[in-house]
């Protein structure tokens, strides 16, 4: 895609996975959804720097000439999506609506972390921020000998949780005032990295539906 910002009334240029061109505003719908995906060119020949490079590139490129130059609609606009995707920003919400979520630390000081892994009975789980396309990061349950790394823990924040029980999973699409709700039961810590898990349609309490809308 291409946009040069010194000519008046120039178009913006975007290329479809079948190598077509269009003009952005050709489209009077965009969803917003899925854009750190890796690039359809890059493959294994590429090193990893070249693909974080190219997919967030790509990422900042598109987000810039969406937001700033599509007339159309935009389904999850990209400054309400980036905010919304921020890990802080949905446990504040979730807790501010009654949701019942586990206690949660976000951080990189080893001495809040020790804390916090006493406090919760040496049970807790560690989640990435960031997760790469190609690469996607295991939540994985904390142990003792992670909290001997200081150093580690101290080079990154990252995102610990009280470990809760279950084989559970819910997905809860809302769109409006309607919802569309799945459930899987998976007994692996990370229920996203299986997919071949059966999914099926369910419903939702209506205590729960009025804390999402």
């Amino acid at each position: 895609s291409s946009i040069c910002l010194n000519k008046e009334n120039s178009k913006i240029h975007l290329y479809d996975i079948n190598g077509e061109c269009h003009d952005i505003n050709d489209f009077c719908v965009i969803w917003w959804r899925r854009v750190s995906k890796t690039q359809s060119y890059l493959d294994e020949s590429h090193d990893k720097f070249i693909h974080e490079v190219v997919n967030q590139s790509s990422y900042i490129h598109i987000f810039g000439l969406i937001k700033n130059y599509f007339k159309g609609h935009i389904i999850n606009k990209p400054d309400a999506a980036i905010l919304a995707e921020n890990k802080i920003t949905q446990i504040k919400v979730a807790i501010s609506v009654g949701f019942n979520v586990p206690n949660t630390l976000f951080t990189n000081d080893p001495t809040e972390l020790e804390k916090f892994y006493t406090y919760n009975k040496k049970n807790i789980i560690i989640k990435s921020y960031y997760n790469l396309a190609a690469i996607p990061i295991k939540t994985i349950q904390f142990t003792s000998m992670m909290l001997e790394d200081k150093e580690g823990i101290k080079m990154s924040p990252a995102i610990y949780q009280q470990l809760i029980d279950g084989n559970q999973h819910y997905r809860v699409i809302v769109i409006g005032d309607k919802y569309i709700a799945y459930e899987t039961i998976n007994s692996d810590l990370d229920s996203r990295l299986d997919l071949r898990k059966p999914i099926k349609v369910t419903n939702i309490t209506q205590d729960l539906y009025e804390k999402l809308l």
